[in-house]
């Protein structure tokens, strides 16, 4: 990712990044960065083999909230190992 928040588009693959689940949360109200570069990250992300889970905040604007908080304690519940 860059700083505007899109995926560099030259990125180089990473050898085994595939196999590292990706979370992108996006507030749908957010007025800096438009979902669709979100939307577009997900899609070149998982054209390359990456698993990814996007999460979109229909009241939320640029920031993070409770509900942001549940779903990345969710995903790392989901995605790490539990010892």
């Amino acid at each position: 990712m860059s700083p505007s928040g899109r995926l560099a588009v030259d990125a180089p693959a990473v050898p085994g990044a595939t196999s590292v689940p990706v979370l992108l949360v996006h507030g749908a109200r957010d007025p800096v960065i438009p979902v669709r570069f979100s939307e577009e990250a997900a899609r070149e992300l998982e054209a390359r083999g990456a698993r990814v889970r996007l999460r979109l905040f229909p009241s939320l604007a640029h920031g993070v909230d409770a509900a942001v908080l549940d779903e990345v304690q969710r995903f790392l519940a989901d995605t790490l190992p539990a010892d």
